[in-house]
Formats: structure tokens, C-alpha cells, sequence
């Protein structure tokens, strides 16, 4: 890809971005305040509660080992010793107990528990939690973040304890929706207060 956008005076080609997980990044800023400052120059203000996470509750999440976030970066961050992140996009990771609704096949159910029909009508698997991209970023992001996503569940995480399928919740918007289906996900239910609509895709 060659597409480019300017953001802060720098061009960030697409294929020169990595990702670095804000777990490894405390251990590089052992002040806290400094790496606060560099996630707040993040911005999506059209999404107010990705913003507010990163900014806000991200760290004090990865402390308390709530869930893991992962940040998209310009390659260069990780080859110098005092980096501006410029982070472009980030998403997060942790797990999730589902309460499963009448509307769920019995099918449905097996499958995603994995050896018989779940008892208490509650599965476990992980959680595709914030997910935004740089506002003022204008290369589209969510296909990479999603892959980079499912990546790491499946080399990692499931690799090392197992698990079936990821989780997002998102608003009953219909270009989301769109996005995430055509990003391997499948309509699962409505969330117990009916405001946003559960997704699923099967882990290999």
C-alpha cells in the first residue's frame, strides 16, 4: 500500500506501521505520566468512550491485568530510545463471560462452548473491547486492527489456554454491523439492556 497521510508534520506509510503493546511500553516509560501525556494526544471524538479509555483507564487497566491494549505505531517508535508513539489506532483485548439469550440456537450454544450445551446458559471467550483509529488519520485501519486482533488471540492466547470465539459489542448502527461481518463476524444477540448488538467469530 502507498497511501500516506500527514499527521503531526510526519508521513506514516500503511506498510510501515507495527503494533506494541502497552504492557511493554510501562517497562519503557518508567514514568507514568509521560506515557499518559503521549496516549492523550490520541484523538476520536466521535467515538467519546474509545477516546476516554485510551486517555483515562487503559493503564490503570493493564496494571490491574484487566485487559491488554495494543497500540498501532509508526515502525520507528521501536527503534528509538526516547519515541513520540503517535499512535494511529489501538484496540483491546480481554475476556468475557456471555450470558446467552432465548434467541440463541441450541446449536449456536454447542458450538461455542465446545463439548456440550452450557450449563447456566453462560460461555467464556475473549473480548474485542475499544477499537478506534486516529481521527486525523485518514488511511482506513479497521480491517488491520481486527486481523491484528485475531492474530494474537490465536497465537497467543489461545495457544496457551485455549478458547473458541471473540466477542465485540457495538451499536446498532448498520455500517458497523457491515463492518464487522465482513470481517468474519456473525450477529449473536442483543446485550441484556438492548442497547448493543453482540457479535461472534469462531476462533481456528
Amino acid at each position: 500500500m502507498t497511501q500516506t497521510d500527514a499527521m503531526s508534520g510526519y508521513h506514516f506509510p500503511v506498510e510501515a506501521l507495527t503494533i506494541v503493546s502497552l504492557q511493554d511500553l510501562l517497562l519503557q516509560y518508567p514514568d507514568r505520566h509521560v506515557l499518559q501525556s503521549q496516549l492523550k494526544q490520541f484523538k476520536c471524538t466521535r467515538n467519546n468512550d474509545v477516546e476516554t479509555f485510551l486517555h483515562r483507564h487503559a493503564i490503570r487497566f493493564e496494571e490491574a491485568h484487566k485487559s491488554r491494549t495494543y497500540l498501532i505505531v509508526p515502525e520507528a517508535v521501536c527503534t528509538t530510545e526516547s519515541p513520540t508513539l503517535n499512535v494511529l489506532g489501538y484496540f483491546t483485548l480481554a475476556l468475557k463471560h456471555v450470558p446467552l439469550g432465548i434467541a440463541v440456537s441450541n446449536t449456536r450454544r454447542k458450538a461455542m462452548h465446545g463439548l456440550f450445551m452450557p450449563q447456566g446458559n453462560v460461555v467464556v471467550g475473549y473480548l474485542l473491547g475499544q477499537l478506534g483509529k486516529h481521527e486525523e488519520y485518514k488511511v482506513a485501519l479497521g480491517s488491520l486492527l481486527v486481523d491484528s486482533a485475531i492474530g494474537i488471540l490465536q497465537d497467543q492466547a489461545q495457544r496457551a489456554v485455549g478458547g473458541r470465539f471473540v466477542l465485540v459489542e457495538c451499536a446498532p448502527h448498520e455500517k458497523l454491523l457491515q463492518f464487522y461481518v465482513q470481517n468474519g463476524f456473525s450477529i449473536l444477540q442483543d446485550d441484556e439492556e438492548g442497547q448493543m448488538v453482540q457479535l461472534i467469530r469462531q476462533l481456528s
